[in-house]
């Protein structure tokens, strides 16, 4: 038996939709933190509603303003 993929309205979302936490052009950032932190930030995350990208991102706005 084969494994069909759920057609794309019926299945679950994988991450909170959220808008993004500022304006203006995306760029991508990569870079290596402890598996132990992340699994921290993913919970705060979940905790908040929100994704890990909204979480630090928000995070890095108040510590810089």
């Amino acid at each position: 038996m084969a494994l069909k993929d759920k057609p794309r309205e019926s299945a679950a979302p994988q991450t909170p939709q959220t808008a993004p936490a500022s304006t203006g052009d995306i760029v991508k950032l990569t870079f290596n933190v402890p598996k132990a932190t992340r699994q921290q930030w993913k919970q705060a995350a979940l905790h908040r509603h929100m994704t890990v990208t909204d979480l630090i991102v928000e995070a890095m706005e108040n510590h810089l303003s």
